[in-house]
């Protein structure tokens, strides 16, 4: 289509805002029916969740009960029961230390076995790090900025682009 008058961009202009809000009618239909049907789905998965945990709920409390079967069982190796559609049993955690009363622990460590049990964990406090450099940089306390960064640390505070879209 060529456009050589303003009449002729006014006519292409209504034509492509025609075209452009029919477009978008159509996409709205869509979403609703894709909601419709996203509704449905949700309703019916909210049902077949609730029998699962209480299919998986039974399914425990047996194992628990037969656990001494397990070995016995068809195809079972003594911590699980394997069915043509699902396996279940029982698994054994990568396991964890458990301490009561750390503080008074940790002390009794420090002195057993030369402390081979326990250890000390440096860290930079990037927290006072900052709090620091912000008021050296705002202070223009520059002999302190210049030790820090002599030691690789120093204080960066760049500008992040946005936009808002008001309402």
């Amino acid at each position: 289509m060529e456009i050589n008058t303003w009449q002729d961009a006014d006519r292409a202009l209504e034509r492509f805002a025609a075209a452009e809000a029919e477009s978008d009618a159509q996409l709205a239909a869509l979403d609703l029916a894709f909601a419709n049907v996203r509704a449905r789905h949700q309703l019916d998965r909210d049902l077949t969740t609730a029998e699962l945990a209480k299919l998986e709920a039974a399914l425990k409390k047996f194992a628990a009960a037969h656990k001494a079967e397990f070995k016995a069982a068809p195809n079972g190796d003594g911590r699980s029961y394997e069915h043509a559609g699902a396996v279940l049993g029982f698994r054994q955690s990568p396991g964890r230390v458990e301490i009561r009363k750390e503080e008074e622990t940790i002390e009794w460590l420090r002195d057993f076995r030369e402390g081979t049990f326990v250890r000390v964990v440096h860290e930079a406090n990037r927290e006072m790090l900052l709090d620091i450099l912000r008021q050296g940089v705002l202070a223009k306390d520059k002999r302190l900025v210049e030790t820090l960064a002599a030691h690789g640390i120093t204080f960066r505070q760049a500008d992040k682009f946005f936009l808002e879209v008001k309402t």
